[in-house]
Formats: structure tokens, sequence, C-alpha cells
């Protein structure tokens, strides 16, 4: 009777442990954008005068379009920018440049047509 009460006693210690205990909460993926702080761009040349235009992101050649291209999307950090469309193999500016604000893990697409 007695080893019964021991082992009685065991289980219900054992049980009561394991209504208490929780399990460990799954752990939730972060978006990479977000962990990396970042959006996409796009751009779309869209000039009325078959001009082939040099996007220029902050400061740098970033791609090429032709006449009624659209770019590939490119990862940036989340932030102000700068951007600039250039008619290519004069420096002309295409179109008045601007300065986005690319928001965290959102698209965005920007078109010229000068």
């Amino acid at each position: 009777m007695k080893r019964f009460l021991v082992l009685a006693s065991v289980l219900l210690v054992g049980l009561f442990a394991c209504q208490n205990s929780t399990a460990p909460e799954p752990e939730i993926p972060i978006p990479e954008c977000q962990r990396n702080n970042t959006g996409t761009v796009t751009f779309m040349n869209m000039s009325a005068n078959n001009y082939t235009y040099n996007v220029i992101w902050d400061g740098s050649l970033l791609t090429t379009l032709g006449p009624w291209d659209t770019s590939p999307s490119y990862t940036v950090a989340a932030g102000q920018h700068s951007l600039t469309f250039k008619i290519s193999n004069t420096g002309k500016q295409a179109c008045n440049s601007a300065n986005p604000v690319i928001v965290q893990c959102k698209a965005h697409t920007y078109s010229c047509s000068g």
C-alpha cells in the first residue's frame, strides 16, 4: 500500500508539472525587408520622344532604360534617396529630380515621360 501511495504521489506530481509547464512559443519569422530595413524600387521610361534614360539613384547610374522599358525591382535601404532620369548620351535631365522616401517592405515605382 505504501508503494502504491508513493507511486500515486509521483504520478500526480508529474501530471501537475506537465499541466503547469508552457510550451515554448513558436518563433515568428521576420521578413527579410524588416530585418534589413529595405523596400523595393522599379523604374519606367515613358518617353514620348523615344529617348533612352539613365536612371541615377543616389548619384550613381543604376540602370539604363530604352523607350517604354521597365526595370527589374531593386532592393534599396528604406529612407530618403535622390533620383534623376537623364537622357542617355546627353547628360540632360529628362524629368525633375526627386527625393523619394522608401518605406520599409513596400514596393515603389517611379517613371519619367519627359
